[in-house]
Parts: structure tokens; C-alpha cells; sequence
């Protein structure tokens, strides 16, 4: 007698490089078992460093799938049995593993064998073995060097910022680059999208101990309704986000780092966002980037933009964000650009003729301007 097997692949697609897309086939089988890998290390699990975000929040059942699944991809197996034959929660615990572990890169695929009494998980990897090692060293060299160039002794906020200016530099966006859904495609081939933005900060954050995970969901201000993933970072107990593929800014004359999307709070996130993930809340919020390094205005007052100019210039930022409350925003944006009160913040840096490249963001209240 025949039983049903179903083969169930689901693949990785990359429209914008954050999506999981399923694609089941149906095969029948007969009745044969075949030998799997069913050796799992749990103390390895018990032993991992990394900020176990989406573990965190799982049910017992779902922990021991995801600790099953975690050790066969870790492991490099080839097969193992699940306690569970539920497809759509296997699905959701697969995407849990690599949204917390970044250094799985090799993950393609999987197929979900399940026949009547017992559920196979199959995966299919990119790499073999051989080129999984390598490709391990490598991406720990560059993270070693990297760390070492760090000082030891500056803080977290200037450490994290470090990581941010890094892996902006390092990278191009490219839709459909190869690895994009990983950190080799940022931190070996400097070409990715918002997958691999996201997981080389969290890989990076993970040698300097700080948490970073993996947040999901969709861009507000995106008329396609596309994926998008930025970072959730916790820093002295409280949350805060940041997005370095859009603080990658790339225009036909310009390329820079944007700080507008370093360290905002989650009132900020929500503004941008739609997440399809769990998220925190920001209680205090000291580390948001305008305000750690007082570049944020609760009223308008042209000397104080004026300090704020000289404080950027020294620093060697040619691109100037400013940060406006509520109350003043408007006003600012009318002085500044429409009443071209921009010029006398920079006349002292400035001889003879010049002009100034400016932006704004209106969503939330920050004007941008090049210095001349």
C-alpha cells in the first residue's frame, strides 16, 4: 500500500531582498524511510552568543523546533526529523533561525517531507562544505580587522556608529546580487540589499556585544508595498533602529551617509515602517542620533544652527542634518530655504559666489544641506 508523501520547497526570492515566498509540489512515494541525520548537538545551541530575539519569544514546542533546526543548518546535515508536521509554523521558525543567526549564508531552501507518522527536514544549501569553511574564514577576518580598528575605549553609541559608516561604505545596492539575502553579499562582495545591510550590522554587533535583531515588514512611503528590513539595536535597556540601506544615499551627483536613519526611536520607526515583526517600544530615547549629538532644535534660533554647522564641520561632515520639533519645522524650512537664510550659515566657510545643495524630510521634520 502506498502512502502520500508531500514535498514541500520552500525557495528564497529577492524582489527587494527581504521576502520568503513558498512554492509547494506533490509527489507520492512508497512507503520507504530514508536514513537522516538525527545527532543533534544541543550543547553547541546551549553555547550560542547570538541576541536570540525571535527564540526568545517562542512557545517550548516552537524552541525545540527551532533548536532542531538551528543545529541541522549550523551543522551542515543533510536531513533531520521535526516534532511537528505543521507547515506554516515550520515555515515562520525556519525564517526565526536566520533572522537570528546572520552567519548562515549557505541556507537556499528547504523541503518539508511529510508522510503520515513522521516529518523530514531537508535543506539545500548554496555552498558545499568546502567553500562554507572558507567563506566562514573570510567573513571572520573582515570582522576581526574591522573590530580591531576600533578604539577600545570609546562607547557603544561611537562603536555602532563605527559599524554603521563601515557597512554603508563597504556596500552598493544591487537588486538581485549574488548572496543578497546574506552577509557575504555585504561583507565580501560590497553589493546587497536590505537582507544583507541588516545581517552584517547584526554580525558585526554580535563581536562587540551588542544586541542587534532583525526586524521585518514594509516601507510606508513605498508604492509597490515591498518588503523591506532594517536593525533594532538595545543599548544600556532601551530599543532603538536603524536603516543603513537608506542611510546609503546614492543620487546621480551625490553619495553619502545619511545619519537620519542611525539610532531613531520606535515612535520615529513607525512613521517609516509598517513591521510585520514584533518590535520594542524606546522608553528614553538618549541615544537617538540627533539628540546624543545635539543636532535636534525644539525652536528655531539661527546661532544655535550656526554652532551645530561648525560642530559638523569639525567632525568632517559635509552633509548637514538638522532635526526640528513639531512647533518649528515649518518655520525652519520657510527660513532656511525659502527665505535663503541657509547662506548665512555657511557665508564664514564661503568666498565669492556658491551654492548650496539642500533636502528635506518632511515626515520627520529634518533638513538636509551640503556644505559649499
Amino acid at each position: 500500500m502506498k502512502k502520500l508523501l508531500i514535498i514541500i520547497i520552500i525557495a528564497l526570492f529577492s524582489l527587494t531582498g527581504c521576502n520568503f515566498f513558498e512554492a509547494p509540489v506533490q509527489k507520492e512515494k512508497t512507503d520507504s524511510k530514508e536514513n537522516i541525520d538525527i545527532d543533534i548537538d544541543n550543547d553547541q545551541f546551549n553555547d550560542d552568543t547570538s541576541y536570540l530575539y525571535y527564540y526568545n519569544n517562542l512557545s517550548t514546542k516552537e524552541k525545540d523546533i527551532y533548536t532542531s533546526i538551528y543545529n541541522c543548518l549550523i551543522n551542515y546535515q543533510s536531513k533531520i526529523e521535526l516534532p511537528s508536521a505543521d507547515y506554516e509554523q515550520i515555515v515562520s521558525i525556519n525564517e526565526y533561525v536566520l533572522y537570528d543567526h546572520p552567519e548562515i549564508f549557505y541556507f537556499n531552501y528547504f523541503e518539508l517531507q511529510n508522510q503520515v507518522d513522521v516529518c523530514y527536514y531537508k535543506p539545500i544549501y548554496t555552498y558545499n562544505q568546502d567553500e562554507v569553511t572558507e567563506l566562514t574564514k573570510q567573513l571572520e577576518n573582515i570582522r576581526n580587522q574591522f573590530i580591531s580598528s576600533l578604539d577600545s575605549n570609546s562607547s557603544d553609541y561611537d562603536k555602532l556608529k563605527a559599524i554603521y559608516n563601515y557597512v554603508i561604505e563597504k556596500n552598493t545596492y544591487v537588486d538581485g546580487a549574488k548572496d543578497n539575502q546574506y552577509i557575504t553579499s555585504a561583507l565580501i562582495y560590497g553589493n546587497t540589499v536590505c537582507s544583507g545591510y541588516v545581517k552584517a550590522i547584526q554580525y558585526l554587533c554580535e563581536a562587540i556585544d551588542i544586541n542587534s535583531a532583525y526586524i521585518v515588514g514594509k516601507a510606508l512611503n513605498d508604492s509597490d508595498n515591498s518588503s523591506h528590513a532594517w536593525n533594532l539595536i538595545e543599548l544600556d535597556g532601551d530599543y532603538y533602529y536603524l536603516d543603513a540601506t537608506w542611510g546609503d544615499y546614492v543620487d546621480e551627483q551625490n553619495a553619502f551617509t545619511m545619519y537620519s536613519y542611525f539610532m531613531f526611536d520606535s515612535d520615529t520607526m513607525l512613521k517609516l515602517y509598517q513591521p510585520t515583526s514584533d518590535y520594542k517600544n524606546t522608553i528614553n530615547g538618549k541615544y537617538c542620533y540627533f539628540d546624543y549629538e545635539n543636532y535636534y532644535n525644539e525652536s528655531y534660533d539661527l546661532n544655535q544652527l550656526k554652532i551645530m554647522v561648525r560642530n559638523y564641520r569639525n567632525n568632517g561632515i559635509n552633509w548637514m542634518e538638522f532635526k526640528f520639533s513639531d512647533s518649528c519645522y515649518q518655520q525652519a524650512k520657510t527660513n532656511l530655504i525659502d527665505n535663503e537664510e541657509m547662506f548665512d550659515l555657511y557665508n564664514q566657510y564661503a568666498s565669492g559666489s556658491y551654492s548650496i545643495q539642500y533636502f528635506y524630510l518632511d515626515s520627520l521634520n529634518i533638513l538636509i544641506f551640503k556644505m559649499p
